[in-house]
Formats: C-alpha cells, structure tokens, sequence
C-alpha cells in the first residue's frame, strides 16, 4: 500500500500524472498543469476511499469481472463436451434424444 492505494493501481495513477506535469511542461501552460494536478489529487483521494474497506478491491473485481455475468463464491472448472460447448448436459438427461 501507497498512500493508502494498491501498489498496482498507484503505479498507474504515478505514470498518469508524470504524463500530465510533463504535457503541462512541454505546452508551457500552468493553467493545464495545475488543473491536471488538482485531478490527479482528486483521483488518489477517490482511489484511497475505494481501497479503505478492502485493500484487496481491485483484485477482487478482476475475479469477479473474469467470472462474466454469474457471480459464485466458489471456484469455476471450465469443462467442454464433445460439441465444444462449456458444462454440457450429461446424457441421458436430454441429450441426443427426440421427445
């Protein structure tokens, strides 16, 4: 933890605002550094809100985003049948069979 950020996260939101000063540097413009310098304090205070909890938020989310759409709290095995599709029915419990 940096700040109260994730290491990751702070390694980002660092490069951004080094992209920022310097952008501000290279256009010769004070207004654009300092405004750019006010946001990036304002995104550490968000990020430092959203880590206060939980320090594991991202990684959590990253999980979670893998997952799709369903939300499990156990462990997923990604199992394909024979036609390629994910968690196929077994047989004889309506596959391959006329009604």
């Amino acid at each position: 933890m940096v700040f109260g950020v994730e290491y990751q996260v702070f390694k980002i939101w660092l490069a951004l605002l080094t992209i920022f000063i310097v952008g501000a540097i290279d256009i010769r413009s004070l207004v654009f550094g300092g405004v750019s310098l006010l946001g990036m304090v304002g995104v550490l205070i968000f990020l430092r809100e959203l880590s206060k909890d939980d320090a594991c938020t991202r990684q959590k989310y990253l999980r979670y985003w893998h997952q799709s759409n369903v939300y499990e709290p156990w462990p997923q095995v990604r199992q394909e049948g024979i036609s390629g599709q994910i968690h196929p029915r077994p047989l004889g419990f309506g596959r391959n069979r006329l009604v």
